[in-house]
């Protein structure tokens, strides 16, 4: 099954924000699994989403300080690239979350490579479909190519928040609503959460009075992963702006950074994360990514 690493890579990092932001909320209500089961029923019943938000991700990769005397084999694999996909998230009453991912095979500011490459016969993914606790690949042509396991926190709390707004929300309201959504907005509950961090095994590194850093394990989502996360918030407008991550031999596996819009908009992902070459040779594989042309349609009833 073959599929873009940048698209592996940038999943990874927006599950990750949802994931560890979600845990920000003290008021958070949990929803046991029986019950999130029958919601995602309810929500694939209804056809209708509360909320839908779509934008548009065009990456461009490229290495960085390429070593010397590389293989054949290695410089192929650091050929620059690029890569654009359309998002859409839809938010139903349930607390659901479904996210599509679908890639745009051609563009106009894509990286084109001039050199001949070896012709590849396995059906590459162009669609990603998250719904409830489950991720699908499929090719162009529909076929599902693989199946897996997520585990997307249920997002009840943003539900109640987007229907307390009432059927016509102020442009403020609206914004700030799928701010929360797309950028994984932390909400007021900020200051409780890191005065009550030690209790939920988090540990505050620095605090400022427009920034703070934490450190913290993804052990608190799946016991099976050993990697530690420390995560840069601005305190000023709620949002995470930075993130990295360690092995369990506190070595640097992954940089991030968020850039936001005036308006709290998710607008841009820069990520820098060491790869392994073919012939052992470690680089700097580095993802610049850009938000656009981003949409949204209430459906309060």
């Amino acid at each position: 099954m073959k599929t873009s690493k940048t698209i592996y890579i940038l999943v990874g990092v927006l599950l990750f924000s949802v994931l560890f932001l979600t845990n920000c909320n003290q008021d958070f209500e949990e929803i046991p699994d029986d019950i999130s089961k029958i919601a995602e029923k309810i929500a694939e019943k209804s056809g209708k989403s509360l909320i839908e938000i779509s934008y548009e991700m065009i990456s461009f990769r490229d290495f960085t300080s390429p070593s010397k005397n590389l293989t054949k084999l290695d410089l192929a694999t650091i050929n620059p690239s690029s890569d654009k996909h359309l998002v859409k998230m839809e938010l139903y009453e349930s607390g659901q979350l479904n996210i599509t991912i679908d890639e745009v095979l051609d563009f106009k500011e894509k990286v084109k490579i001039r050199h001949k490459t070896l012709p590849n016969d396995i059906p590459p993914i162009v669609k990603t479909v998250i719904t409830g606790n489950s991720v699908t690949f499929y090719d162009k042509s529909g076929n599902v190519l693989g199946k897996d396991n997520i585990d997307i926190p249920n997002q009840l709390e943003t539900v109640k928040i987007i229907k307390s707004m009432g059927k016509e929300p102020s442009l403020k309201d609206l914004k700030q609503a799928v701010s929360t959504i797309q950028g994984y907005q932390l909400g007021a509950n900020l200051e409780t959460y890191i005065a009550k961090a030690s209790q939920n095994g988090v540990k505050v590194m620095e605090q400022g009075e427009d920034f703070v850093t934490l450190r913290t394990s993804f052990k608190d989502i799946d016991a099976r992963i050993e990697e530690e996360a420390v995560l840069l918030i601005n305190k000023k407008i709620e949002k995470l702006v930075g993130s990295r991550i360690y092995n369990s031999e506190n070595e640097l596996l992954q940089s991030t950074l968020y850039g936001y819009t005036k308006d709290k908009m998710l607008n841009a992902i820069k990520v820098e994360q060491e790869i392994l070459l073919p012939s052992g040779k470690k680089i700097i594989m580095e993802i610049n990514t850009k938000i656009d042309n981003l949409s949204y349609n209430l459906n309060i009833n």
